[in-house]
């Protein structure tokens, strides 16, 4: 009995891998299909986006990046143009993600930032550096505005905006808020209220939404194009 219990979270380690190099093989053999795109449901193109996982650490196991692909869904369906990038599943992520930026010509760059470092007591590896690169590389390509999520940023919205030197974050849920924040930017309305925000420019620091009610926070569905990420 000891041995399974030792063995089991090994093989469920395996198995994981084993599938995730499989999707990667199918992302690259259907690169060219352009399934990063997400059709919108209103047929109306407001805003183009460029959502960017910056994640390309395998600590444990690799993951996708889901969170990302809720945020894309949700914007999608409030009736702009999506695109997304996977940088773990590019060999040569930096000259990947400048030659896409340079395509896409993005209004809007979002960056997901997963880790903060490798939560490794002995000797930890602080993984903004690498960010620093991509928020740096997009400003290099394209005068687009950048907005930061994920779950690393969420810890120290603050901190990881100026280090980064990024034009907005959204701490916590961003389905609902980078929607809203989408559509306010492009009509120039006001977003000092928009949950979660933070604004390096306007000196806004919002609190995340909360929802006393589950069902009031439905995720949308990601749809397939994510294994294609």
């Amino acid at each position: 009995v000891l041995i399974c219990f030792i063995c089991f979270p090994h093989l469920l380690f395996i198995i994981w891998g084993f599938v995730f190099q499989r999707l990667l093989a199918a992302t690259k053999s259907g690169r060219g299909k352009r399934n990063d795109e997400i059709p919108n449901k209103t047929g109306g193109i407001i805003v183009r986006v460029l959502l960017v996982s910056a994640n390309t650490e395998t600590i444990n196991m690799p993951v996708l990046p889901l969170g990302m692909a809720f945020v894309a869904r949700a914007a999608a369906e409030a009736g702009h143009e999506v695109y997304q990038i996977n940088l773990m599943a590019e060999p040569e992520a930096l000259n990947t993600l400048a030659k896409r930026i340079r395509q896409i010509q993005p209004e809007i760059i979002g960056i997901s930032v997963r880790n903060i470092d490798d939560q490794v007591s002995f000797q930890p590896r602080f993984l903004l550096d690498p960010v620093k690169a991509i928020v740096s590389i997009c400003r290099r390509n394209s005068e687009a505005k950048i907005v930061l999520g994920g779950a690393g940023y969420s810890i120290f919205p603050k901190q990881v905006l100026s280090y980064l030197n990024a034009d907005m974050g959204i701490q916590g849920e961003g389905e609902q808020s980078f929607a809203m924040l989408l559509d306010r930017l492009q009509n120039n309305g006001d977003v000092s209220n928009i949950p979660g925000l933070y604004h390096a420019d306007q000196c806004i620091a919002n609190p995340p939404g909360t929802f006393k009610d589950i069902d009031h926070n439905l995720f949308p569905q990601p749809g397939r194009h994510i294994f294609a990420l």
